[in-house]
């Protein structure tokens, strides 16, 4: 929208100039909808049904198993009981959380960067 002004169409006075600005910006927010995360339907998860959730080990063996491929890359790290652990930013949805942080030695000398993607 910042070039929308940058544009000048000869002979078009403000009212047209406005209308134009009006359907540019609609079709902007809906193209930008479509990238939004559709909202999931959280009535058609049964609520009596417990869903499993796995460790990472199971994760992997049971995607190798079903789909013959990891659907993720990543490398794991076990950061230490004793490391302190900063979280910078999270949020994602119920089926795609993430995690942004760090975690810090006691001595704070070494510091693991993390990213964790469910």
């Amino acid at each position: 929208m910042s070039e929308f002004n940058k544009v000048k169409i000869d002979g078009e006075d403000r009212d047209a100039k406005f209308k134009r600005y009006v359907e540019t910006r609609k079709r902007i927010e809906a193209e930008r909808d479509k990238l939004k995360p559709k909202q999931i339907n959280q009535t058609s998860l049964s609520k009596d049904k417990s869903y499993p959730t796995y460790t990472e080990t199971e994760n992997r063996r049971l995607q190798k198993q079903y789909l013959h491929r990891l659907s993720f890359n990543e490398d794991s790290v076990k950061i230490p009981d004793e490391y302190v652990i900063y979280l910078f930013d999270f949020g994602g949805s119920w089926n795609h959380p993430y995690a942004l942080g760090a975690a810090v030695s006691p001595n704070k000398d070494y510091i693991i960067y993390f990213c964790q993607q469910g």
